[in-house]
């Protein structure tokens, strides 16, 4: 029969004497670890708000399933609330009554460069453009042109049609939403 290994010291220390977790070197390991408990925040965090609505409505609502939360939240921003509806109004109504310190929202037309390319050639940058021709920005993609404009209060139009990219000519255009 084989012959047992001696017996080593253990490694550990006994578990009823734990270490103390008020010194220093604990401390400072404490103080380094950021405690983060819960759910993350979000950027744009939601409002919990209480009203009263015909049954009917709440019935047909939430037999919608689920998700209706979010459904309900587009219907109203479709419906013109929100900041961004708002921001539109004011725009709006800035430009009917021309009221003096307001900006009035200008449409930009976001174009590939260069232009006049041959088909299937690279596209170098996208342009922001007014409707003289005039350059407000070049960025690497449409996307980051387009966030840029709306971010501006400006009224992003793409064409679209590559080499149909009269300005004179709403149809050769169309409205990012």
């Amino acid at each position: 029969m084989p012959e047992n290994k001696p017996v080593t010291a253990p490694d550990w220390t006994d578990p009823d004497d734990p270490p103390d977790l008020s010194s220093p070197e604990y401390q400072a390991k404490f103080a380094a670890v950021p405690v983060r408990r819960g759910r993350p925040k979000a950027e744009t965090t939601k409002v919990h708000i209480g009203f009263r609505l015909a049954a009917d409505v709440v019935k047909s609502v939430k037999a919608s399933g689920a998700g209706y939360n979010a459904r309900v939240e587009q219907a109203l921003r479709k419906a013109g609330f929100g900041a961004a509806a708002k921001k539109r109004a004011a725009k709006k109504v800035a430009a009917d009554h021309n009221v003096p310190g307001r900006e009035v929202m200008t449409t930009v037309y976001i174009e590939a460069r260069p232009k006049g390319r041959q088909e299937g050639s690279a596209i170098e940058d996208y342009v922001v453009e007014e409707q003289g021709d005039r350059v407000l920005k070049t960025f690497k993609t449409q996307a980051e042109a387009i966030a840029w404009a709306k971010s501006e209060g400006h009224s992003p139009h793409v064409a679209r049609v590559r080499h149909l990219n009269d300005k004179k000519i709403p149809d050769h255009w169309r409205l990012v939403s």
